[in-house]
């Protein structure tokens, strides 16, 4: 049998903090957003994407902006589209091209889902840093997502 090489104690208590985190503030905005506004965390952020690109982004930009794969983000577009929210269209200078775009109610929907959303992220995440700390653990995370050659998408 294979020996299996075990974290040391402090990087599994690290492991476990960080595994907690990264998926509890999801699953906090995302039952926060659907009581409400009616919408997932997937579909806010596929919107706030799209807000963030002057309201028109290509479709694999906006993939790589949500971390989602074509085929997800085609689903949540999906939905969206469904809803009035969101509609995709063809470029005119490049066929191959699809764009997303928010619509006006996409638009209102996003404005009224924003604020309270952004005051439980400053509840659950900066209130509770110093700036001096918020600093060094942005420093941090860019420096893992550097080492996995990651970009942070904005």
């Amino acid at each position: 049998m294979q020996r299996i090489d075990w974290l040391e104690e402090r990087d599994l208590e690290l492991w476990i903090a960080l595994w907690t985190f990264i998926t509890w503030v999801p699953e906090q905005l995302d039952a926060h957003l659907k009581r409400t506004s009616s919408v997932a965390l997937t579909e806010f952020l596929t919107m706030l994407a799209i807000a963030r690109n002057e309201n028109t982004i290509t479709m694999s930009r906006l993939a790589r902006w949500t971390r989602m794969s074509p085929s997800r983000l085609s689903h949540v577009m999906d939905r969206l589209e469904r809803r009035g929210l969101t509609e995709r269209l063809r470029s005119a200078e490049d066929r191959r091209s699809t764009y997303a775009a928010l619509t006006p109610e996409g638009q209102e929907l996003l404005a009224a889902a924003a604020p309270p959303v952004m005051e439980r992220m400053r509840e659950s995440i900066f209130e509770v840093l110093t700036p001096e700390e918020a600093e060094q653990l942005t420093g941090l995370l860019r420096k893992m997502l550097k080492r996995g050659k990651q970009q942070i998408i904005g």
